[in-house]
């Protein structure tokens, strides 16, 4: 279950809420309740058929989605969560990268390294420290959701739109 791709998503979410059930008894109705609509909503966005009640429905669904999202961003802000050991592997290579770069670019031009700011500071340990990492719904995919219903009574459903490669 590593590297996901969008369509990936799908096969997960269809059997995600068994293997929830009990898996953290604090937040076990918030999981739940959380990855039924993410569920509902999904099946919704999905038909290939809709009429006004489905699009009034879809309405309903999306507002109860997002006031799921919204309700498990805020009663698990406290729990600490951090970036996989990989995810920090892969940003102190890029740190690293830029870094040899602008040395690089630095000796090459007329001014000194030592008047470059970022130059002068040293490399510190906290960079390979893994970074904690917070669910962030302040973003515009998660802002965009609240149109889909509207889409679908403008551009029709959206079961045509997919991420997966097509091999000709």
């Amino acid at each position: 279950m590593k590297q996901f791709a969008a369509r990936d998503y799908k096969d997960t979410i269809q059997c995600l809420l068994p293997p929830l059930e009990g898996l953290y008894p604090r937040l076990d109705k918030l999981l739940l309740d959380t990855s039924f609509d993410l569920v509902t909503f999904h099946g919704m966005a999905k038909l290939r058929l809709h009429t006004n009640k489905t699009v009034a429905d879809f309405h309903v669904v999306t507002t109860d989605m997002c006031a799921s999202i919204r309700k498990f961003a805020r009663d698990t802000r406290k729990i600490k969560t951090f970036e996989t050991p990989r995810e920090r592997d892969r940003r102190c290579k890029r740190a690293q990268a830029a870094n040899q770069k602008m040395h690089a670019t630095n000796a090459t031009s007329d001014s000194t390294a030592a008047e470059s700011p970022l130059a002068a500071q040293p490399a510190t340990g906290s960079s390979s420290a893994r970074r904690e990492k917070v669910f962030n719904v302040e973003t515009p995919k998660f802002h965009s959701l609240g149109y889909y219903p509207d889409s679908v009574k403008k551009d029709g459903s959206l079961d045509s739109h997919t991420t997966q490669n097509v091999s000709f």
